[in-house]
């Protein structure tokens, strides 16, 4: 049950995958793909210098935090091939030099995974993370509380959760559980609406800093 986690299934459908926006959150190099099921996954990749440390290490870290009792994400290890890729007609990327958001173009995507690790046979490795159920609320703040949660009545600094995880996170060394790494969605349970607190993003454990080998320092000062 441990090693099975949150997983409810087996990760993206085979098939064509369509890009349907560049990954813009964290440092890790991605994107946001659909299946041929409709489904929504984030994708992202090992550094060339460490081939499946960052895939690796969430693959072990989210069900440990799941069987801990926490909500994290589907994180699936997938070998995709590029040409099952696919841009979709509104897929965007973020340019810095001109502060907006332009089409995405297959230059782009040969660029992105030039900047990642590939295996022998041509594919690369992955962590395909599934979008949670519910509507995106934005991330966990780790102090006060929410106003628009009814049921969020103690400051957020005092839950155990929140105390309990400075213990999980230094054994498998979560350097990087910063309020970023979480997010907020509204579910409907029991036929109410209710917020739902999810933990995500562990590229940056077990030794793992997502784009290079964790420098000792990180985990051992505080």
């Amino acid at each position: 049950e441990v090693a099975r986690g949150p997983m409810t299934g087996e990760g993206p459908a085979d098939g064509t995958w369509t890009i349907v926006a560049s990954k813009s959150e964290g440092i890790t190099p991605g994107f946001r793909i659909t299946d041929t099921r409709g489904d929504l996954y984030f994708i992202k990749f090992d550094p060339i210098t460490n081939p499946e440390m960052a895939t690796g290490a969430e693959a072990v870290t989210t069900p440990l935090f799941h069987a801990l009792g926490y909500h994290v994400a589907e994180n699936y290890i997938v070998m995709l091939r590029r040409e099952n890729l696919r841009i979709g007609p509104k897929a965007t990327l973020y340019r810095e030099f001109s502060g907006q958001d332009t089409p995405l173009t297959e230059q782009d995507i040969d660029a992105l995974l030039k900047r990642v690790a590939r295996n022998s046979d041509g594919t690369y490795r992955a962590i395909a993370s599934k979008a949670v159920a519910g509507k995106p609320l934005g991330p966990f703040r780790y102090y006060g509380t929410r106003p628009d949660d009814p049921n969020d009545v103690f400051s957020h600094e005092h839950r155990r959760e929140l105390r309990g995880m400075r213990v999980f996170a230094a054994w498998l060394n979560h350097d990087d559980s910063r309020s970023i790494n979480s997010l907020d969605a509204l579910v409907e349970r029991n036929g109410r609406k209710v917020v739902r607190h999810y933990l995500i993003d562990f590229g940056s454990t077990l030794g793992s800093g997502s784009t290079q080998a964790q420098k000792p320092r990180a985990g051992n000062e505080y």
